[in-house]
């Protein structure tokens, strides 16, 4: 005789457990303010303790001061959740502006402390600036690895030496090269850079025979305008009439391009004061 054994099935339950959240230590708010003294890329750890705190990046728009406050004031609620302490009313307003990037809701003399931070943060920003420009002028000057130099293509010269040898060469040698020749020769020599004074030869020929092209020292024969002879490739001598009129409409069309950039630049500066001031009003 078989006997048939029925096996039941058990069925196991198992009940959904909840995630274990890590246990907050109190005094994160001191911890942050250390840290934040201490790091050496500042953008960097406020992007990503925001990260950590709000599973967010902080938004572009605003300052990173408003942002740092944020962070100060959540760490400040947390720490005062984990004591079991009960935050005071003006606390919870600070905080509740503080989240918005709202700075109505502030106090007289912390809204003007965050303002006073704004300022600096923005000044040594551009005192940077300053440096970083100074720091290349004299690299420039002193010619050390921080400055690359621009050379040529053909001659692998620099800019001033390839000008030098153009017009010491040019009074030299048989053929002439006129004033056009010599701008698109420079222009092909250094493709890569837009300077005004390619097209203006005249004004860089008088720079020239004062000196300044050669470190002060004047050249021997000074360098003249060519122009080219009609029908043929070769070049004569300009009349003291045409070299004049050349150099005043050199001189003219550079002042028209440099008052140009000077009035960018101005309005440029202007432009950007009037957006610091609509973002700090905001603020």
């Amino acid at each position: 005789m078989k006997v048939k054994i029925k096996r039941k099935k058990c069925k196991v339950k198992i009940k959904n457990k909840k995630l274990v959240q890590p246990v907050y230590l109190p005094g994160a708010f001191d911890r942050f303010k250390k840290e934040l003294e201490t790091s050496s890329n500042i953008n960097y750890f406020i992007s990503k303790t925001y990260m950590d705190l709000f599973e967010n990046t902080p938004p572009v728009d605003i300052h990173r001061v408003l942002v740092i406050t944020k962070i100060e004031y959540e760490y400040a609620y947390r720490d005062l959740q984990s004591l079991n302490k009960k935050p005071t009313e003006s606390f919870m307003n600070h905080y509740k502006s503080a989240m918005v990037f709202d700075m109505g809701g502030f106090g007289s003399t912390l809204k003007t402390i965050l303002l006073n931070k704004i300022k600096e943060d923005c000044m040594t920003k551009s005192k940077k600036k300053v440096a970083e420009k100074k720091a290349e002028k004299t690299a420039k000057k002193n010619g050390t690895s921080a400055f690359r130099k621009c050379v040529g293509k053909e001659l692998k010269m620099g800019i001033q030496e390839t000008w030098a040898h153009l017009f010491s060469k040019n009074e030299t040698q048989e053929t002439k090269m006129s004033d056009k020749e010599i701008s698109d020769f420079i222009k092909a020599e250094f493709p890569d850079r837009k300077t005004a004074a390619f097209n203006h030869v005249p004004f860089v020929r008088g720079r020239y025979n004062r000196g300044l092209l050669t470190k002060g020292v004047v050249p021997s024969t000074a360098s003249v305008c060519y122009v080219p002879i009609p029908g043929t490739k070769a070049a004569k001598r300009a009349d003291k009439e045409t070299t004049k009129l050349e150099k005043k409409s050199t001189s003219g069309k550079l002042k028209e391009q440099v008052s140009k950039s000077k009035e960018k630049k101005v309005a440029d500066k202007k432009v950007a004061k009037a957006k610091i001031k609509v973002r700090v009003e905001r603020k």
